[in-house]
């Protein structure tokens, strides 16, 4: 199988990192709830959206670094590998923010913790087995969708369900909503990375 990941928030997990950010900034207080959803919405409505949006940067520039695999995506891709499917990662990314065009290169920072984290390493040695080449990004999500239909895939997993309801994904692509709620949507494989592994890899082995 050709199998397509999204990247922020599906491969890579930020935790607490925007609400620790925005408590640097005085932007919450102990009362918000550390989630990203949560800390966004406070932000938005006691400060500026400007405010949020510089939080977005940090997380996804200069602190990237503190990112980390979401819990039970190695073994899902090790499994991937293990069984001979084609690997990619789709991500919608600009390289600069609209709010910071002099700012970090997002995608390089991105590749970076790809780097960092044995993406790029052959699987002999421990890695991954990805080529760069295999990474794709996307300015808008309509370009994420057109990309993931030009590489023929025969499943995306994404956090958004935006992008596997969009009109223009191919009907063809199999929809895989990571989720860690209960949330689902119709057509969809759904659930946190243990749950795919187990639903996922029972229907494409």
């Amino acid at each position: 199988m050709r199998i397509g990941i999204d990247f922020d928030n599906t491969l890579i997990d930020y935790a607490d990192l925007f609400s620790r950010l925005a408590r640097e900034r005085g932007l919450v207080n102990d009362t918000v709830p550390t989630d990203k959803m949560a800390v966004r919405d406070h932000i938005r409505q006691h400060h500026a959206d400007e405010d949020w949006q510089r939080i977005q940067v940090a997380v996804y520039g200069e602190r990237i670094h503190l990112g980390r695999f979401m819990p039970g995506a190695r073994e899902f891709i090790a499994h991937g590998r293990e069984h001979g499917h084609e690997l990619f990662v789709v991500s919608h990314k600009t390289r600069f923010a609209r709010i910071a065009p002099d700012g970090p290169d997002l995608r390089q920072a991105a590749l970076s913790w790809m780097q960092e984290n044995s993406f790029f390493a052959p699987v002999t040695s421990g890695g991954f087995g990805f080529a760069e080449s295999d990474v794709f990004f996307a300015p808008t999500r309509s370009d994420k969708v057109a990309r993931i239909n030009a590489l023929d895939l025969d499943a995306f997993i994404d956090d958004l369900p935006e992008i596997l309801q969009h009109p223009h994904l191919n009907p063809s692509v199999r929809r895989v909503l990571f989720t860690q709620t209960e949330q689902c949507i119709a057509d969809a494989v759904c659930g946190d990375w243990s749950l795919l592994f187990r639903h996922f890899w029972k229907i494409a082995d």
